[in-house]
């Protein structure tokens, strides 16, 4: 839980600097992105209705020359104050080792599913967070991502 506000702290500063070089063609900086999919939208403030076909991506990059590494990856869902971790979508930490290829982009995907019904409920400020963490798992390796979403009829 320190891990992620210490990161969302952060969060301002590492934004500044991704859209700084949006302009640019660079080779991404080691870290990670998330990316949300539905039928309609791409990675924006989505909102989710029943029937929506839902994609969540994370892309993760290494952009040293070395050979393949592993490294940690964390993704958590916030809702309504709580937080579920992935792969086994609980409150307990957890996180999955991936591979890193270098120089290429690593995309793991996290969930694919259509949304279900949910009657007449609604909820906004979701959000999916990834990260790739240091070997032992107390600190987060390069840029860290968030996207937004909510969802109701």
């Amino acid at each position: 839980m320190q891990l992620i506000r210490t990161a969302l702290n952060d969060a301002v500063t590492n934004c500044d600097f991704l859209l700084e070089g949006r302009n640019q063609v660079t080779t991404p900086p080691i870290g990670t992105e998330i990316k949300l999919y539905s039928d309609h939208y791409s990675n924006c403030h989505e909102r989710f209705q029943p029937g929506d076909h839902v994609k969540l991506y994370a892309l993760s990059y290494d952009p040293t020359k070395n050979v393949t590494t592993s490294a940690p990856l964390a993704v958590a869902l916030e809702a309504s104050g709580e937080y579920y971790f992935w792969p086994s979508w609980t409150h307990d930490f957890d996180s999955s080792i991936i591979n890193l290829v270098p120089e290429q982009p690593t995309s793991i995907e996290i969930l694919n599913f259509q949304w279900p019904d949910t009657g007449t409920a609604t909820e906004s400020g979701l959000k999916f967070y990834s990260a790739l963490l240091s070997d032992d798992q107390s600190s987060v390796r390069g840029h860290f991502d968030m996207v937004a979403f909510e969802f109701g009829p």
